[in-house]
């Protein structure tokens, strides 16, 4: 990881962990070797860096340790955050989210591994999906296009509403008009598991 990406999560630590932890928090220590950062959109630049960091850590950190995945996102392509969760879970490891702000397809990444930590300030938003700039032959091409997107998002929506313990019709009511929460509801409603307390540590 470069210094630049370090030092922004360094601010993020020190904003994170700003008061005492409780009992209930987890305390969590970043450092150069335990973690990736996805700090933008979900595109294909992003995911692909992404993906990367993922692997070269898994190749030195230890099974029986956690790989820490910090978002930040505003979300972005379905399509290519779906290929990022298919080749983290292809991993086999544990895999601990934790979201500064989880915003559409970032809140579907936060959602797809292993334990999901916030703060009570982590911005968690999810709603319906966004398409633009379809177009080809139609009946063919046109509706071949249609049917891969729908496909795309029926996953996402039984993804998310299974994890989350509502049904795809509940899930999708709730995320009709833009579904916002910060942690501290989160964690109620079962869109987050545990509050953490976390540092950065260069060393």
């Amino acid at each position: 990881m470069n210094k630049k990406t370090f030092a922004v999560l360094a601010l993020f630590g020190i904003l994170l962990s700003s008061g005492l932890a409780s009992k209930e928090e987890r305390r969590v220590q970043l450092t150069e070797t335990n973690h990736v950062f996805l700090n933008g959109a979900v595109g294909p630049e992003t995911m692909t860096k992404l993906q990367m960091d993922l692997a070269s850590l898994d190749l030195v950190l230890p099974k029986s340790e956690p790989v820490y995945l910090v978002i930040n996102s505003p979300g972005g392509s379905i399509y290519y955050g779906l290929k990022f969760i298919d080749f983290a879970r292809s991993l086999n490891r544990n895999i601990v989210t934790i979201c500064i702000e989880c915003q559409s397809m970032g809140y579907s990444l936060f959602q797809s591994f292993g334990e999901r930590l916030v703060t009570e300030t982590s911005l968690l938003m999810q709603h319906n999906a966004s398409i633009n700039g379809l177009s080809g032959e139609y009946p063919g091409e046109f509706m071949n296009k249609v049917t891969f997107i729908s496909e795309m998002i029926d996953r996402l929506d039984q993804m998310n509403a299974s994890r989350v313990g509502m049904s795809v019709e509940s899930f999708r009511k709730l995320i009709a008009h833009d579904f916002t929460v910060l942690g501290n509801e989160a964690v109620k409603i079962r869109h987050a598991d545990n509050f953490v307390s976390l540092t950065c540590n260069a060393k």
